[in-house]
């Protein structure tokens, strides 16, 4: 189920626009779930994900997201 999910999301652009960000803020809180006491599921199926357009897709989730805040940091910092 979670691996599908994933792929279905990260793979079509019309879902990654819609829910890009809430996979990846999800997706990271499921990774980091106990990730020192036992052998995270999540972190496994992750690891093991091979589909590229979905690999691609959560890559770009990730950049879009990073030149947000980015953007959002320069602007803070510069007053505008």
């Amino acid at each position: 189920m979670f691996s599908e999910c994933t792929k279905k999301s990260f793979s079509a652009t019309e879902s990654r626009s819609q829910h890009g960000h809430s996979a990846v803020l999800l997706l990271t809180i499921l990774v980091q779930y106990r990730k020192y006491e036992s052998a995270n599921p999540y972190v496994l199926k992750l690891s093991i994900l091979d589909q590229e357009l979905a690999l691609h897709g959560y890559g770009q989730v990730i950049t879009s997201s990073l030149v947000s805040y980015t953007q959002g940091y320069e602007d803070s910092v510069t007053g505008t």
